[in-house]
Parts: C-alpha cells; structure tokens; sequence
C-alpha cells in the first residue's frame, strides 16, 4: 500500500517500509503499530488500544510500549519526517500529529516508462552523491577524532520528558529504559549523558539499590561538570547526599548537600535550593541539633511559599512536623502536620500525601490512639503502593508493623513481621534488623510466650549495642525486663528495668511496664518488702489506656491473691474485661485485606529484587 505523508511517497508491504530508494526492515510489531497509526491519523490511540493490536493477549510492560511507540518515531524520521511526528497526549495516549492519504502506486506522476530515461543521470548523480559521502565521513571522522564526544544534543525536550514520565509511573520501568538509551550506539552529548545518568541514579534510589545510584551518580557529576550545567550539577549532589545517608555514611552526605548548597544559590535555582536547605535541616536533625533544623525548615519552607512551589512548602512543613514531633511537642507537630497534609491533597502528588497521612499516623501513636494512628498508615500506604516506589516505603511498613503488634493481631503481626525480616536481611542494615526483632519479641509477650520473647529482645538488645542504635531503647528494655521477669530470669529483669527507670527519655507507660517487670521479679524471688513497694509504686491510672499493661496488672494483682479473698473476684472480673478490650480493638483495627495483599506482594517483590542482585554481584569476575 502506498501512502503520503506531508508530500513523502512511501509504500508498506511484506514488513517492509520502501522509500525511494530507501528499504527499511520492520518486525511484525513494528508493522502492526505503524499501520494503527496510518489508518487513524490525528486521532489518539489510547496504551490499551495500541498494547492490544501490537501485542495482543501477551502482557507487557509500558516500558515495552515506550520501546514500541519510540521504534515507530525512528522509523519515520529516517524518511525525513519530524522526530516528534508521534506526540504523547498525556495520561489519553498517542497520536500521529499528520494526515495520512492512500495513493495509488503512480500517483506520484511518474509512470514506469518514464522512469527508465533518466538513468544513466541518475548514476551519475549517485556516484557524485557516494563521493560526497565519502567526503563527509573521512571530515567527521578526524573531528570526531580530535573530539572525544559529540557536541550535538541527541536527547530533545519531548524525548527527556517521555524518560521522566515513564520513571515516575514505574521506576524498574524508567530505569530499563534509561539502561537501554545507554547501551544504544548513538554518541550522545555530554549533556545528553548527564541527564541519563542522573535519572539512572535517581531511579535506583527509588529502588533501594544505593550503590549503584552513587556509582552513577558520579557519572552524572562528571558530564554535567564538563557543560558547566550548575543548576544539574546541585540536583545530582542532592541526590548523593541521599544515597550516601541510606548508606549510613554521614561525611559524604553533608559534603554533598553543602555543594549542592552552593551551586543552587549561585544560580537563583529557587526550587532547588529548598531542596538542599531541606537536606541540610535533616542533618541538624539527624545530630540532635533540633533548633536548627527548625530554624532551616522555616527558611526553606518560607522561601519555596514566596516562590509559588508549593510541593517544596509542602515537604518543608512535614519536616518541620516530624522535628517536633521528635521533641515531644504533639500538638505543634499536628498543627503543622494538617497543614502539610492540605498542601499535599492540594498538589495531589501519591508520595507526597503518603508522607503526611504516615506522619499523621506517628501523632496518634504518640497520643496513643491506636485506631486512629491505623487508619492514618493504612491511608499512607494505599497512595504509596500507588506510587510504585520503594523510596520511603520501610518506615510505613515498620509503623504498621508497631500496630499490628500493640492492637493484638498478632498472627498478621507474626506474618507481616516474617517478610519484613527476610526483607531487612537482604537490605543488610542493622537498624532495621533490630526494630524487627525489638517488634517480635513484643508480639511474643502479647501471646504469652515468654522465653521466645525473652531471646528475640536479648537479640535486639544485642543487636542495638553492637551498632550503637538507640531507637525506641526505653520500650526495648521495658519488653525484655518483663519478659525475663516472667520467664523466671528475675536478675536480667531487674537490671533492665532500673536502666528504663534511670532513662530520661523514657515515657510514662515504659516506666510503668518496668515497674510491672519489678514487681514480677520480686514475686518470683518472694520478696515480699520489695514486691509490696513495686505494686505500690503503680498507679492505676497510668494503667487504664494501655491495654497490655492493664493485662499484666491485673494478672499480678490475681496472681498474689488468695480465691478466698474478697478482692479475687475484682481482680479476675477486670483482667477479662481487659482481654474482651483487646479482642474488640483487634477487630476494630483490622487492616483492609486488599492494602495488606499488596503491600506482602510490594515486600516480596522488593526482596526478590535485592537477592537477584546480591547474587548477580557475587557472580561478577574479579
């Protein structure tokens, strides 16, 4: 069939494109989404309606779609149409930009008889043609020579975007196809270069895989260093400034975000700089220094609101939340935190609004709202499975972790806990490993298991010493000296629950589970002088709201009674009251099945992922 294309004859047929001249090979697939193109121009064709005729009932991914969508643009630029003949229509489709008309096949006013008398012209117009392309190779070869790599851009504005977009829909996504650009033939500018590997080193941030998002990173810094790109050159070191502090390694974090500091301030890049000033806050934060990560957090989110960025205003009021939050000041920390949450449905960006409804979260928790605080993370986790990144994933999945276990569901606690371990192990980092186990052995003592309680928190006892972890040090030493204390190991409890006692930080309830922890000791070595003092040290008001506590109170106070006595009756009549307490919270706070399938199917995919690579790493030669 042969059809024109703003005034370019050319013909399809037996999966190949003839123009002139000109033979151009094409797959099955390639042929099949040129003539969707061809029989509907300037119409859009949505990704369903172009995956379904090129590839049928096959499954494939819009990375396989991109590739397709980006081999049909070739394809027509080769026969001298624009590069962006195909346009994306975003979130509809695409579409062929020109009209299309069927011509027959001497349309062109030219019949064949007439073709046969210009040919010996024509020979010699094509041998003065190979010699002037002769001519023009051996030239680029010595300027290519004398050059190491092509000056000329290959990657144009609407190419760039096509990258961008494709990535934040899905990042394995984005980041194959990037590997994929890298790998092609073309010699691509050092711009060129420095986007690709920038967007490869934010991809694989996205996707846990640090490493490598340092390693390419630094290639980003190198290309954008030799176009003097400065406003590209501070985003890279922002984004290594992030990668090095998932690794744990605080020098090159800061170095990096004083860097991207300086860059971004010296080329006015507005929205930049709030992200470098954020980075920099964090690392205040990070330190202890908690006012002068307030102070940076009010600088950066006052200048991202005088320049119109309301994302950055966004992130910049969050932050200055979670610093309050870490200070104990709930209620400044919600205040700020609803505003952050009305920024962010306003933008309605997924992780953005999966930042705040998380954070939300931790406000309940410290108010001890547990229903609340589950709703809030299971808010936070359905925008965030939408995201499809694992980039801020671990502390939702560690909060809803916590909740699981202080609601008492404790077989999907138990399950969900399983996953996150195998998950934590192939991450290979000891904070998490230890929040794991610090959360199993509270679990445990839910169920009365006390000797496997006992030895999952001497575990993450251990594991907090060996790595100089502190996170949750007070709730981590309350749960082991009860637990000691009620597998009969009265002198570890006894020691562990002074520590708790003697801790500043230490809240309210830690407190008074040691206390409960001491008491339990005493009863078991029969003090009684000692026992007396401990049970009278608890009031029964810092007992009421938190159910497993009550439990514990309750069972001691029964334990210690004689069914003779007056009281026994009070005392069993309260503990089941208490125990009827947690079963309606365990089914109040029931996650959605849905939320909670896919966020196993997300851990197990994330730890499938990281375990291909370890392996792929070991098997790397010397």
């Amino acid at each position: 069939m042969q059809y024109r294309i703003k005034q370019i004859n050319f013909s399809l047929q037996a999966n190949q494109l003839n123009h002139g001249t000109q033979v151009i090979t094409l797959t099955d697939k390639t042929m099949a989404a040129l003539l969707l193109f061809f029989r509907n121009p300037q119409s859009i064709i949505s990704k369903d309606e172009f995956m379904q005729t090129v590839w049928g009932e096959v499954i494939v991914s819009e990375a396989s779609l991109f590739k397709q969508i980006q081999t049909c643009r070739g394809v027509l630029q080769d026969i001298g149409l624009p590069e962006d003949s195909i346009e994306n229509v975003y979130g509809k489709g695409y579409r062929l930009k020109y009209a299309v008309s069927e011509c027959s096949k001497h349309q062109d006013g030219v019949s064949d008889g007439n073709r046969k008398k210009p040919q010996s012209h024509r020979k010699k117009l094509v041998f003065v043609l190979i010699a002037a392309l002769i001519l023009s190779a051996l030239v680029y070869g010595v300027l290519g020579w004398m050059s190491p790599r092509q000056s000329i851009n290959q990657l144009n504005t609407a190419q760039k975007q096509s990258i961008l977009e494709l990535s934040q829909s899905d990042w394995q996504a984005g980041l194959q196809h990037i590997n994929d650009t890298l790998a092609d033939t073309v010699s691509y500018s050092s711009a060129d270069l420095g986007f690709l590997y920038q967007q490869q080193g934010q991809a694989l941030l996205e996707l846990q895989r640090y490493s490598d998002s340092v390693a390419a990173l630094k290639q980003a810094l190198h290309y954008f260093s030799e176009t003097q790109q400065t406003t590209a050159l501070g985003e890279s070191h922002i984004l290594l400034s992030r990668a090095y502090g998932a690794l744990g390694q605080d020098q090159p974090q800061t170095e990096h975000v004083q860097k991207a500091l300086a860059l971004l301030k010296a080329s006015d890049s507005n929205a930049q700089v709030v992200d470098a000033l954020m980075e920099l806050a964090f690392l205040h934060k990070k330190s202890g220094d908690f006012q002068a990560a307030i102070d940076i957090y009010r600088q950066a989110a006052s200048r991202a609101k005088q320049g119109d960025d309301a994302t950055g205003q966004m992130m910049a009021v969050n932050n200055l939340a979670a610093t309050y939050l870490v200070m104990n000041d709930v209620d400044q920390a919600q205040k700020l935190l609803q505003q952050g949450l009305d920024l962010s449905l306003q933008i309605g960006e997924g992780r953005y609004i999966a930042s705040a409804y998380s954070m939300m979260s931790q406000i309940y928790l410290q108010k001890n709202q547990p229903l609340e605080a589950i709703g809030h993370i299971q808010e936070a986790l359905k925008y965030q499975l939408k995201s499809q990144s694992g980039r801020g994933l671990n502390p939702k999945l560690m909060t809803l972790n916590y909740l699981l276990v202080v609601t008492f569901q404790s077989q999907q606690a138990q399950a969900l806990l399983e996953l996150t371990q195998h998950y934590a192990e192939q991450l290979n980092q000891s904070a998490p490993m230890a929040i794991v186990q610090l959360y199993q052995g509270m679990n445990l003592a839910h169920q009365k298991q006390w000797s496997a309680a006992a030895d999952r928190l001497q575990a993450a006892w251990q594991a907090s010493q060996v790595n100089n972890f502190n996170y949750q040090r007070p709730m981590l030493l309350a749960y082991f000296a009860l637990s000691h204390a009620r597998s009969e190991q009265p002198i570890k409890a006894i020691e562990a629950a002074q520590k708790v006692m003697e801790l500043a930080e230490a809240q309210n309830h830690e407190k008074t589970l040691a206390k409960l922890a001491l008491a339990w000791s005493y009863l078991f070595l029969e003090n009684t002088q000692q026992y007396n003092q401990a049970v009278t040290d608890l009031n029964e008001s810092d007992i009421e709201s938190w159910l497993f506590l009550a439990e514990q109170f309750w069972e001691l106070k029964l334990s210690n009674a004689n069914q003779s006595d007056l009281s026994y009756e009070t005392y069993l009549n309260r503990l089941e009251q208490t125990r009827l307490e947690q079963q309606n919270l365990s089914g109040a706070a029931r996650v959605d099945d849905v939320v909670m399938k896919s966020l196993q199917d997300k851990i197990l995919s994330l730890t499938v992922a990281l375990k291909t690579e370890h392996a792929g790493a070991v098997s790397q030669p010397n």
